[in-house]
């Protein structure tokens, strides 16, 4: 899934939604960066969560790719990822994946 949206602040909460498939599920990652207009490649964050919902706090005026996986005794889930740009504001965006 790609979705794509613009941010009325700089913090976005991430949530998602989930099935196990009867494996039970140890811990989700996120991974999250800026993504151009720039001329180097931006490195990777990353937060570890057995929550599903967490709030990343972005910089201003920036677009980002964040992405999110499941880990399981079998390793990685397939991802998930969703493109935004942040703007100045107070507003906070939420972000679902299903």
């Amino acid at each position: 899934m790609n979705k794509e949206t613009e941010l009325t602040g700089r913090n976005v909460t991430v949530r998602w939604k989930t099935s196990n498939n009867n494996c039970k599920i140890v811990m989700y990652a996120l991974y999250y960066r800026i993504i151009g207009p720039t001329f180097k490649e931006e490195n990777w964050s990353s937060v570890k969560t057995n929550d599903t919902t967490y709030v990343l706090q972005l910089q201003y005026s920036k677009a980002y790719v964040i992405i999110v996986s499941a880990w399981n005794k079998l390793g990685r889930s397939n991802s998930t990822e969703w493109h935004l740009r942040t703007a100045q504001g107070k507003n906070v965006q939420n972000v679902v994946y299903e």
